[in-house]
């Protein structure tokens, strides 16, 4: 088993997965190359639409572009979102939850090595108070090749 120390670097638009590109394996001795995966969200910001479905009132609509860098492939275990009401920018702390819905749509749950993929994601949604500017917080979770756990977030900025 190789230990890794990962560090995660975050803008608005753009997540870098950063992980050590190689360690050693204590059992073997081999040298074992770990992923290492950079993510963006385009269009950022996203402009929100009425949504069709009755249940909610606004549909935000952008791809995630995951691009694998260091030849190792991995394989996306889980999205996650979470949708927060902002005002100018500014989160809107209030005790309404949000109500959403997540919709994600990928070719494939693979990077593969020096490879991208790109993760489609809809989310309906619905504010306390009415408007559509909001923050979408999105977690990515994947395994390498090697069985490194690699993953973070990023925003998708909805305006």
């Amino acid at each position: 088993m190789c230990s890794l120390r990962c560090a995660l670097a975050a803008t608005a638009t753009t997540l870098a997965l950063l992980v050590f590109s190689s360690c050693t394996d204590t059992l073997t001795g081999d040298e074992v190359i770990i992923a290492v995966v950079d993510a963006t969200v385009a269009p950022n910001p996203v402009t929100p639409t009425p949504s069709e479905n009755p249940d909610f009132q606004w549909l935000a609509s952008f791809t995630v572009t995951l691009i694998e860098t260091a030849g190792t492939g991995v394989t996306i275990n889980s999205v996650l979102a979470d949708v927060n009401e902002t005002s100018n920018g500014i989160a809107v702390i209030t005790d309404e939850e949000v109500v959403f819905q997540l919709s994600v749509d990928s070719e494939s749950n693979r990077v593969e090595a020096n490879g991208t993929t790109e993760i489609r994601i809809d989310v309906l949604y619905t504010l306390p108070g009415g408007g559509s500017e909001s923050v979408i917080d999105i977690s990515i979770s994947m395994t390498d090749d090697n069985g490194a756990e690699v993953g973070g977030s990023l925003q998708a900025e909805v305006n």
